[in-house]
């Protein structure tokens, strides 16, 4: 409705003649529709930029009251950190990306880190992307995503995944409910915040599901979906995936987030139960070694859920993950700080060390692969 009715306004400025009540419907299309957005808070243009909340957010009511034994975006925050060590631990960077936000993804994209994710305010929740050059720490944008197609005008594009196609394009995945049954979707964009949906489910599974991965390894490509990785499928061009239960990594792994490592192996970050982050390798994608220790900036028992996106730059893995807001039961000390600042000791994570990335717009990272 938008789009037809800027059309006709710029029309009437222009060598097209209207009517005088035509022009008038028009613009009172446009007021209504602009003021749905902003009552919203979901603007239908792509890139729409708004300013995160800061500090923790009001958990829902289901919660009960009992927020120190549940987590979610309402008292997560997502952090940077880094690993020199091809994954096998990361520092926090002392970089927060945002509060009352979960679920991110990281991608590299025409020299800007994106980080999209699922974000909370004022109790509502929506898809975002925060991004920012590479060499630019801390100068993080946020903007709304606008989705095209023909499941655009419902709001419940949830738990986004980007990967890089090495085409220019990007691929998201999503999940999608109409209160019977979990379908995941894709959608796709050359500049990382309008996307535009593909006709129909990626994968549909059989069972409840919720939040899914993909990475591709070789000329497949995996995607690992929970409940605790209890679904696995594999797609020869990425949009149209095939349950395989043979893919599965142990009985209780659920990967976020993998990448390829130079030496041309890859590697998953998930985790194995609350507190115990654990990664899984593998050189050809089907017999993964998961393993013993954790890779978790600050160690096991991390504040959060373990969600978590990485991506590789240059030779450092870069991870955007979860962890209490400050001030949170169980969580750091209450000294919340814009979203974006530098928060040099990590406080979002206990004992958490800091460590800046380096080779930062590195050239030729635009083909980074992550997720």
């Amino acid at each position: 409705m938008l789009t037809t009715a800027l059309f006709g306004l710029f029309a009437c400025s222009g060598e097209v003649d209207l009517p005088v009540q035509q022009v008038e419907h028009l613009a009172n299309q446009l007021g209504e529709e602009i003021g749905r957005q902003v009552q919203s808070g979901r603007p239908s243009v792509g890139g729409a930029e708004f300013v995160p909340a800061v500090g923790r957010g009001q958990a829902p009511a289901d919660t009960h009251g009992d927020e120190a034994n549940t987590s979610g975006p309402w008292n997560l925050q997502i952090r940077m950190a880094v690993s020199d060590d091809g994954g096998l631990t990361f520092a926090d960077t002392g970089e927060k990306i945002t509060d009352q936000a979960g679920v991110p993804s990281l991608v590299v994209h025409d020299g800007q880190l994106l980080a999209y994710y699922i974000a909370w305010q004022d109790g509502e929740n929506f898809t975002a992307v925060a991004s920012r050059p590479l060499a630019t720490p801390g100068a993080w944008t946020y903007r709304h995503l606008a989705f095209e197609g023909e499941d655009s005008a419902k709001p419940n594009q949830a738990d986004p995944h980007v990967v890089d196609l090495g085409d220019g394009r990007l691929r998201m995945y999503y999940s999608s409910s109409d209160k019977r049954q979990v379908a995941f979707h894709s959608a796709l964009s050359t500049d990382g915040f309008t996307f535009a949906q593909e006709s129909a489910p990626c994968f549909s599974p059989t069972e409840s599901a919720e939040a899914s991965m993909v990475l591709k390894v070789g000329s497949r490509w995996l995607l690992f979906a929970g409940p605790m990785g209890r679904h696995a499928a594999a797609s020869t061009d990425g949009a149209r995936f095939t349950a395989d239960p043979g893919l599965r990594i142990g009985d209780n792994f659920m990967p976020f987030s993998g990448v390829q490592l130079p030496d041309g192996s890859y590697r998953l970050f998930g985790s194995t139960g609350k507190g115990k982050a654990r990664s899984a390798t593998s050189t050809d994608g089907r017999a993964w070694t998961l393993g013993a220790t954790s890779y978790w900036p600050g160690g096991d028992g991390f504040d959060g859920n373990g969600e978590n996106g990485a991506v590789l730059v240059g030779q450092q893995i870069w991870m955007a993950y979860t962890a209490l807001v400050e001030g949170s039961p169980g969580g750091g000390p209450s000294s919340a700080k814009p979203p974006g600042s530098q928060d040099p000791g990590g406080k979002g994570q206990k004992g958490a060390k800091t460590q800046q990335p380096s080779g930062q717009g590195t050239k030729g990272s635009k083909g980074s692969k992550g997720s």
